[in-house]
């Protein structure tokens, strides 16, 4: 069995424990706590942002007519 080790997934850990303790005792009506709240910022996971297609193609295109210079 593989885990996860580091930093990073003991305060993903630590975050999860947290948040569940924090949401059984929050007031009613308020928002719920979400895992980052308790993660230090250097150790979150980076937030996923969705590209639209024309961005990609055009990050594709250049990659595709870049020179590439070789040592030889």
């Amino acid at each position: 069995m593989v885990e996860p080790f580091g930093m990073e997934e003991h305060y993903r850990r630590t975050g999860i424990i947290a948040s569940i303790l924090a949401n059984v005792y929050r007031k009613r009506g308020s928002s719920p706590f979400k895992v980052d709240d308790f993660v230090p910022e250097r150790y979150k996971y980076p937030s996923t942002k969705k590209q639209k297609l024309q961005e990609i193609k055009s990050i594709l295109s250049s990659l595709a007519t870049r020179k590439v210079k070789r040592n030889a």
